[in-house]
């Protein structure tokens, strides 16, 4: 599945409230946001209990690059510039 990115800030999340919907139980109801900086995307960390992260590794924050895989506790997606 594909979802484009529209506004300058996403949520991602369990709730029916969330931008990016997660149909995963260890995903918080919001998880995380995805946000616009300029030209640059950015996954911020809401406080989650099972993490996200990026290419394996769990972040607060983190600046997206072209190809980054990001894990929402188990809900794994790829960021396409």
């Amino acid at each position: 599945m594909e979802l484009a990115l529209s506004g300058d800030v996403m949520t991602v999340g369990r709730d029916e409230t969330a931008n990016l919907q997660v149909d995963e139980p260890l995903v918080s109801r919001i998880h995380a946001r995805l946000e616009r900086r300029g030209a640059s995307w950015y996954v911020v960390d809401i406080g989650s209990t099972n993490y996200t992260r990026v290419n394996g590794e769990a972040v607060a924050e983190r600046e997206l690059q072209d190809g980054d895989e990001l894990r929402f506790a188990r809900a794994k997606c790829v960021f396409r510039r």
